[in-house]
């Protein structure tokens, strides 16, 4: 992998110590915009306290697992789960050249038992499953990959967790029905849900928590950075072909997602008993 574009983004109240970033591909910079100026994960990271256990279940190229890896500190665990092999590649350089200690890396996909290999395609945020099976020939742009359960994955690591985020293109609906233990121990989740039948097995997993949207602030956000931070926006979106800009001005006047529209992310708290 090249060296791509390095960046250090500008100190915020989602990152209070300097990160060491590195983006290559189209999907690395629509990962930093959605976590790093449009706060697509903002809701969940204020939930996050010292020493909880978040587990990062597509952790793309390990963005959100950086920011989740200072929240809960020295004493807190990441536990990051990525498929792709390119996405693994630059989630372990975030991870070493950070010094995040604390976060634990999986190249598996996560699905409803350990072990199995399943067919991939895609890469950057695109990366999901194909096929549940790895015996049909694959084409030139599909590799496997070996599954675990998240049951699996804390049973491993001796720990519960208290913090799920969750975004594997469409497996959620398999995962989920294996959380095992994990499902009594968590706090909040947010996950992305991209079809209905998904959001039903979702609806129906986290039917004890209390649910609303995940928000996005989309130009206003970016205007804000852009007034804070010109010349690092503007070098970030020099490099990315001016495609962030663009999007966010087509997107203009829209709120939210249309209820039938995916996919959705949701962000899930414990109601109190």
């Amino acid at each position: 992998m090249s060296d791509g574009l390095r960046v250090r983004p500008p100190t915020s109240r989602r990152n209070r110590r300097p990160l060491e970033l590195r983006l290559e591909r189209k999907g690395d910079f629509t990962a930093f915009y959605e976590i790093f100026i449009e706060g697509a994960y903002d809701g969940l990271l204020e939930r996050i306290h010292e020493g909880d256990v978040v587990l990062d279940a597509g952790a793309n190229v390990g963005l959100f697992s950086l920011l989740a890896s200072e929240k809960v500190g020295p004493q807190g665990l990441v536990i990051a789960v990525e498929p792709n092999p390119a996405n693994f590649e630059s989630l372990s350089h975030h991870v070493k050249v950070n010094g995040c200690s604390n976060v634990r890396i999986y190249q598996r996909a996560i699905g409803d038992q350990s072990g199995k290999e399943v067919t991939m395609a895609g890469v950057g945020v695109r990366a999901k499953v194909v096929r549940w099976e790895s015996s049909v020939p694959k084409s030139g742009d599909e590799y496997t990959v070996k599954t675990v359960t998240v049951e699996e994955l804390l049973r491993q690591e001796g720990v519960r967790s208290d913090i799920l985020k969750m975004d594997i293109e469409g497996a959620e609906r398999v995962a989920l029905g294996h959380l095992g233990p994990a499902l009594q121990s968590l706090r909040s989740v947010a996950i992305e849900v991209h079809d209905l039948p998904a959001k039903g097995v979702v609806e129906a997993t986290f039917q004890s928590f209390r649910t609303a949207p995940l928000p996005r602030t989309g130009l206003g956000a970016y205007l804000r950075m852009l007034g804070r931070h010109p010349l690092f926006l503007l070098r970030l979106e020099s490099a990315n072909h001016f495609r962030s800009v663009r999007r966010l001005l087509r997107d203009r006047g829209r709120v939210g997602i249309a209820e039938e529209g995916f996919p959705q992310n949701f962000l899930y708290d414990r109601a109190p008993t």
